[in-house]
């Protein structure tokens, strides 16, 4: 009777104390993670995982047996050698750094997938072990960056900004022309006033105003002309740019080539229209300039 009484008691305490594990045990929870779980265009230098959990996981007791419980293998299964550095600083003991060993052999390839893996036999600094959640998220899987793409799109984004700073100074340049030219345009002239002012007569103040109007207007025609085309030359060097840059992205070339190359006479509408331009004032100088008002002059 008594040897059945303390089997009895030594099951109830069994039961308890398996009772009592549970209870405390399976507690440990993974807060986050960088990179996250299909996270893709991870830097390939330095591969590593950095894990934040819900409680402390320096430990010197548990920190031999916990560098196990990490592994980090690629896409045909192959483990990547790593470094398990768990974080003492007071404050962030919940911090596990899940790093590639540099030292090694083994070389990271671009877009390519990883998985970080963590065993249940890991456990806190209090000895809890991964939860159920925990244990559903303890499969972390990501993809190093695709460096092709990667440079193909900084090099097109370089490209844009160029365009744009180029566009920016060419618009800026001609604003300042166009002012700076406003004021060297010979002044309005009444022919009357400065007539009576100068003693002269009429018809040689108006003759030598349009003599400087059809000056000015012809420097300022070269000048456009000239402007119009260098504008021209600018906009068949950025089409040719981007031109190789889209060629370059479809198959290699040994160097960018303007159209003008390939055999092609196509002009651009702005520098049709300079040439244009040019030849209507050349036709209009060839007539010469125009005569004093009215072709009259006035009787004294």
């Amino acid at each position: 009777m008594i040897k059945r009484i303390g089997a009895m008691l030594a099951a109830c305490m069994l039961i308890v104390m398996m009772s009592s594990s549970v209870c405390f045990a399976g507690t440990l929870e993974i807060e986050k993670s960088s990179p996250k779980n299909g996270e893709t265009g991870t830097a390939i230098e330095n591969l590593g995982v950095k894990l934040y959990f819900t409680e402390p996981m320096y430990s010197e007791k548990y920190n031999k047996q916990n560098e196990k419980c990490f592994t980090i293998t690629d896409e045909k299964g192959k483990e990547v050698p790593i470094l398990v550095v768990f974080n003492s600083k007071k404050g962030s003991e919940n911090q596990v750094l899940v790093l590639e060993d540099t030292t090694s052999e083994y070389k990271v390839k671009a877009d390519s997938e990883y998985t970080l893996t963590i065993s249940d036999k890991l456990v806190s600094a209090s000895g809890n072990t991964l939860s159920d959640k925990a244990l559903s998220d303890s499969v972390i899987t990501f993809r190093t960056l695709n460096q092709k793409r990667s440079q193909a799109v900084n090099m097109a984004m370089m490209v844009v900004m160029m365009l744009v700073m180029v566009g920016a100074t060419i618009r800026s340049t001609k604003k300042a022309e166009e002012e700076k030219h406003k004021n060297e345009a010979p002044a309005p002239v009444n022919p009357y006033k400065e007539a009576k002012k100068t003693g002269k007569s009429v018809e040689e103040i108006v003759a030598k105003a349009e003599k400087e109007k059809a000056k000015y207007e012809e420097k300022e025609a070269k000048r456009r002309a000239a402007y119009e085309a260098e504008l021209a030359e600018e906009e068949e060097r950025r089409a040719a740019e981007e031109a190789a840059l889209a060629a370059a992205s479809r198959k290699h070339v040994s160097r960018p080539r303007p159209i003008s190359e390939a055999g092609s006479e196509y002009k651009s509408g702005r520098k049709a229209l300079a040439e244009q331009k040019a030849r209507e004032e050349a036709e209009r100088r060839a007539k010469g300039t125009t005569n004093p008002k009215n072709g009259k002059k006035k009787k004294k």
